[in-house]
């Protein structure tokens, strides 16, 4: 597999946790595909769990 777009990069994503219930929220949403595309990343969150 080639490099992601994001190979190099780094990103700070707030707001990465994940809230109860089923679905996966936006910020968790953007830091799997991030991470997918090959960037670093910084996740933040109000909530360290």
């Amino acid at each position: 597999m080639g490099k992601g777009r994001l190979e190099g990069k780094v990103a700070i994503i707030v707001g990465a946790g994940q809230q109860p219930g089923e679905t996966l929220g936006n910020g968790r949403a953007v830091a799997k595909r991030f991470a997918e595309e090959g960037a670093a990343l910084l996740l933040v969150d109000i909530n360290a769990d």
